[in-house]
């Protein structure tokens, strides 16, 4: 298991999102814990390769200042990546 953490810097603002960076799955589940300031939507991305990101529609959490979740039936070697309408104070991934 590999254990990534994002900080607000580490997210890019695109067409509304704060986009954190693609990592790597090493294998089929991970889990997501993100803290931001207030309640927002958090989406999931998958792809083949960090310039090939879509969203998930059945991987969007609402959340209010923290929350976890599991992301499930990836693929080991697929690309994720979490967008959020609120910039995130912190984010952790356990992949």
């Amino acid at each position: 298991m590999r254990n990534t953490t994002f900080e607000t810097a580490d997210f890019v603002l695109s067409d509304g999102l704060y986009v954190s960076p693609a990592i790597q799955m090493i294998q089929a589940n991970a889990l997501v814990e993100i803290i931001v300031d207030g309640i927002t939507t958090v989406t999931v991305f998958r792809g083949t390769s960090p310039e090939r990101m879509y969203p998930v529609a059945d991987e969007e959490v609402i959340i209010d200042t923290a929350d976890a979740f599991n992301i499930t039936e990836g693929t080991p070697g697929q690309y994720i990546s979490i967008a959020s309408i609120v910039a995130p104070t912190k984010c952790f991934i356990l992949s």
